[in-house]
């Protein structure tokens, strides 16, 4: 899926254009990643708690 949104404002020269495009995983791809995240699999480094 691919959209274009258009923003202007007096203070522009022309209006500005963002183009995005969103891909969907099927069932099976979506389940293994989320299989995998589930498993720990990510790269965060994030430890501790809160405030430490």
């Amino acid at each position: 899926m691919t959209f274009t949104e258009t923003f202007d404002s007096a203070g522009w020269d022309r209006p500005r254009v963002s183009r995005a495009a969103l891909r969907f995983l099927g069932a099976g791809a979506l389940s293994a990643s989320l299989a995998e995240a589930g498993r720990g699999g990510g790269s965060s480094t994030a430890t501790g708690s809160a405030g430490s």
